[in-house]
This record gives structure tokens, sequence and C-alpha cells, in this order.
């Protein structure tokens, strides 16, 4: 703060004004609504002009109030200089980013005395010289301060580090993807839902350049000549690729990474120029290669771009998670894409998996597309297939996302190996006629690879998930012949619970979305697990609704549950149960 300024008033913006007149004097002129029309995209309603001795010179400070104010924090911008982009944490109009410190409503001037503080403190700084460093720190900002020519951003599926290289690039009306190769941009883009032409997606070939460290203000091109001096000093290593691309095709698209200590970032110029360009004394196509890419660099514009990061790493812990690598190494097969099978799929694939095979043989009916991934849009269509495309169009970078419209029955034996050949199998069909089959199959196969079951009591009140990572247990443990449960977590005095539409043989289980979610988070928590190396034992995971909502429903605990539930508890857990080989099955003991 200038020396001098002091005092703390307590209410809206005429007590900042009269606040600013104590410290300032005639020094403060308020600011006319055409004055303030000019940060009309920060809302700025209120604003004073005033002037201060700070860091060697008599500045001049826009004290500024957004229409939120006293909740919505101050700003301060200096209206004396030029500042974007030669002060670093100073925006457009001059405006200072400052510490989002908290804001106590009640106590409006010191609000603004904390901004001016910090805003003055940030000119010290600035007008002391050596701001390179804030330059380097947050260049992603800075650089998209600059932006220049093509604004149409990059989607970049690059993996972080590495040498300099060539890429793969396509290029859109709205955006631009990059890729490390055609591969897996064209994957990108089918996935996505981008309309594939006949002849294929037009890839063409681009560049990755390796920074030793992040650009500065000073650094950033304007044109061609600019950018090859600076990458003559900070990456020689890739003129020579930069020139072969020059030589070949009429635009290049240059995306540029840097380390910084909060991690890589990713900024891009893209050079546009002429397919064929002219060459005095030669005929077309017949000049010598010095010539036509000295004629072509002497043509092209040069744009600055943006780069959003939409690899796995970045959407799924923008490169900080380090379950990230490993979930996306893995492929999960879906049996069943119901209510529970379906949610299960979107929370694997938000949760960063890299392949899903996805198996039903049904289509979506409107009475469940109110608990279902899917909606209305889906009804009449496979489950499979529209559940593959809708986690395809949310996590395009995911590396497998097939469906297989059948049932297990009718797999082929090349499907089913292709299943086996699966980190995980989820099976969530939820009918024992299905479920008993796949059980003796998994069990005949040394319960390779693991599998999750999962499945929900009458009304949701209650689910299972059930892991088998090894022989010794299987489904039917827990089952009675007919598929029902022998030890359920819930009593139903009605028996059974199951409801019929006016249709013939149309029965139904009456739950909702909300006890739902549970169980599919439950399932994918525990197939989370088994990917992770948290659960390496077979498992028997449940969760329970609570004592007032199950008996709102007409249940009621069963012995064995009231066993499990902490005393006094009565509202939502979830726990492990004790699960172990019954000697009596008729898949697993042998009999």
């Amino acid at each position: 703060m200038p020396d001098g300024w002091s005092s703390r008033v307590a209410d809206p913006a005429r007590e900042v004004q009269a606040w600013l007149r104590a410290q300032c004097g005639d020094a403060v002129r308020p600011l006319g609504k055409g004055e303030c029309a000019r940060f009309a995209a920060h809302s700025i309603e209120r604003g004073w002009e005033i002037s201060v001795d700070l860091a060697g010179a008599t500045r001049v400070l826009l004290v500024l109030l957004p229409s939120g104010f006293p909740y919505a924090r101050p700003r301060i911008a200096l209206a004396s200089e030029e500042t974007l982009l030669r002060w670093p944490h100073f925006e457009e109009l001059g405006l200072a980013c400052l510490p989002a410190r908290p804001i106590i409503a009640e106590e409006p001037v010191e609000a603004v005395r904390a901004a001016l503080e910090d805003a003055c403190e940030l000119i010290r700084q600035c007008a002391g010289g050596d701001n390179a460093a804030e330059f380097r720190r947050e260049f992603i900002s800075y650089w998209g301060r600059s932006l220049r020519g093509d604004k149409r951003p990059i989607r970049s599926l690059l993996t972080p580090g590495g040498p300099t290289r060539r890429i793969a690039v396509w290029r859109g009306a709205s955006w631009h993807v990059v890729g490390e190769d055609r591969e897996a941009v064209a994957r990108w883009l089918a996935y996505a839902g981008v309309d594939k032409p006949a002849a294929g997606y037009a890839i063409q070939d681009g560049l990755l350049i390796s920074l030793p460290q992040p650009p500065i203000p000073a650094d950033y091109p304007n044109t061609i000549s600019a950018l090859r001096a600076w990458l003559e000093r900070d990456a020689p290593a890739s003129l020579p690729l930069l020139n072969e691309l020059t030589d070949a095709q009429a635009h290049i698209m240059a995306v540029l990474e840097a380390p910084t200590e909060s991690g890589p970032g990713f900024v891009a110029v893209c050079l546009a120029g002429t397919a064929e360009p002219k060459v005095n004394g030669f005929r077309p196509g017949h000049a010598p290669a010095r010539l036509r890419r000295d004629a072509w660099l002497a043509k092209a514009a040069l744009s600055r771009l943006k780069v959003e990061r939409v690899d796995a790493a970045w959407i799924h812990g923008r490169g900080h998670d380090p379950a990230q690598p490993i979930l996306y190494g893995k492929t999960v097969a879906i049996l069943g894409c119901g209510a529970v099978g379906s949610l299960s799929a979107i929370r694997l694939a938000q949760s960063g998996l890299g392949g899903l095979i996805l198996v039903d043989p049904q289509s979506l009916e409107g009475p469940n597309a109110g608990r279902h991934a899917l909606g209305v849009r889906s009804v009449g269509f496979g489950k499979a297939t529209s559940l593959a495309q809708e986690i395809g169009r949310r996590f395009p970078h995911m590396q497998t996302i097939d469906a297989l419209p059948r049932s297990w029955a009718t797999l082929s034996d090349a499907e089913r190996e292709r299943i086996a050949q699966c980190d995980l199998i989820v099976c969530a069909i939820g009918d024992w006629a299905a479920e008993g089959p796949i059980n003796e199959w998994h069990q005949a196969r040394g319960a390779v690879p693991p599998i999750v079951y999962g499945w929900m009591e009458e009304r949701g009140a209650a689910g299972h998930a059930l892991a088998l990572l090894r022989p010794g247990g299987c489904i039917a443990c827990l089952l009675n012949p007919n598929g029902s449960m022998r030890d359920p977590e819930t009593h139903w005095q009605e028996g059974n619970m199951l409801r019929a539409e006016p249709a013939c043989g149309v029965l139904y289980q009456p739950f909702g979305p909300v006890e739902l979610g549970y169980v599919e988070m439950l399932v994918a928590d525990l197939a989370l697990d088994v990917l992770l190396g948290a659960v390496t034992d077979n498992t028997h995971r449940i969760c329970a609704t609570s004592s007032a909502r199950l008996a709102q429903l007409g249940g009621a605990w069963t012995a064995s549950h009231t066993l499990l539930r902490p005393l006094g508890l009565k509202g939502h857990f979830t726990t492990d149960r004790p699960f172990s080989a019954r000697a009596d099955c008729p898949v697993c003991s042998g009999e």
C-alpha cells in the first residue's frame, strides 16, 4: 500500500468512496458510466480513479466494483501505462490478476484495501524488471492472450515428454486435432462422432517441437522468420523436420511443448502457405527444393494458436493421477448393459479406463430410460451399440469401445476368447438363466480373468458386488438353485416384489435412479479395486439403504444383515461381507 494509508470502514460503494477520499483527498475521481462500460465484460458498475506514488513514479489506478460486490471481489486496474505482455499478471485493460483472498461481505472496505495492497505489491515487483520467471511459469495463459490469425483451438492427444518429432494433424472447421499418429487421430474423430468422408479423414503430418524452457512474450513469433530464429536458438533439432514439411505440404501445424514447475505445457503455431509457390524463372514444380522453400516461406502466414489437452492423462487427473496410466492400459468387458451395467460402464470410462467391450442383445425400452445411462433418444436402439456410441462421444480418447449386440449364449468362440483376454469382466445381467452358464465358463477357466458380478435386491434397498479372482468360491455359492439369494440383506412380507405391466409376461422391479446410484457405484468401486490391485482375493461387498427408507418401502433387515450393521447406525452404509466357497455348491465344489 502507499505509505500513510490506513483505516477500515464497513459497507458498500458509498463507504468505499468515503474511505478512498479519506486516503487520497482530491486525487480521487469517480468514473462515469462510459468509463465503467469499458469493463462491461467484468460486470463493473462503479469505479474511481486514484493517483498514488508507487515504485518511484506517480501511477494512476482504477478501483472497480463489480455488480456482485461486496460478495464479488473488487478489481484494480493500472491505467497509466501499457502492461499487457509487458508485466506478468496483468490482463487486457490493465486489470491486475490478484490473489483470490476470502471475502467478508460485511467488510467491503477491507476487501478494497486488501486488493489495493496486493495490486501495489504486484506493481512494485513488476517495476523491478525481472519478470521472465513469472512469464515462463504460466506461459500458456500469456500465449493465449496473444493469439493471432487462425483462432481455432487445437485439441491435443499428444503424450507429454519425448523428443522433437513428427505428429499427425487433422484440420477442422471449428477446431483441429493432433495426435502421435494417424491411427490415434482417426480413432478419436470416429469416437467423437465426426463424420468420416468417403475418402477417409484428411490427416497430414505436423511437428511436435520440444523446447528447453517456456517462451516469454519477447519470443512469441509474429513472422516465420522470427519463428525460425527462435527455433535456431532454442530448438535447432526441429529445423530439419520443419524444412521437410515445408517442402511437402502447404499448411504446417507445429505444437510447442515446454516444461514448467507444474508440468508440461503446450502451445502451437500454424504456417499457412500455397501448395505450389511461384519461383521466378522456373515452371511450376520444377524449381529446386531450396528455392521453392524460400518462396513458400516468403508468402506463408503465421498464426499463434491455443492448445487444449484432451489426452487421457489430462482428462483424468490433469496429468497427476498415479492410477491413470494403469487404468488406461486395462480393458473391461461389460456383460449386460441394463441399468447397473450401463452406469458402471460410464463410471469406469470416467475413471480413465482404456478399453470397453459391451455385450447385450436387447434394445432400450421407454420405461427403463429413466434409470439407464442412455435416455429416451436411444429408445428402440440396441443398448450395447448405443452405449458404445455415447461413451465414444464423451471419451473419444479411449483406445477401444466395442459393442457385441448379442447374448452370451450366441457369442462365437472367437468373441468369447476376446472377452477372456480382458483384464476384468463385469457381469450385470441380473438373470440367473444367463449368468449360470457364464459362472460355469468362468470356473472352468480357473477364475481367469477376474469377474465382478453386480446385482440389487428388491426395490434397490440393497446391492451386491462379488469379485472372483481365484478358484475357491463362485456366485452360485450365494444363491439357491433358482438363482434367488440364500442369505439376502432384506426381507419383504409381500414376498415377490415384481410388478406387472398390462401386457403378457412383462414384469419389472420398481426402483429409482437414486437407489440404483448406490449399487452402480458399489460395482464400479469394486471393479476399480480389482484393476488397481487394491483387492487381491475373492470379495463380497454390499451396500444397504437407510433403515427409515427400508421401512418406508415395506421391508425389514434380515437377521444376518442386522449382525453386520453397526449398532445404532440407521443410515446408508457399505461393507465387505465374509465370503468363502460353499461345500455343497454344485459348480465350484466339484460335485
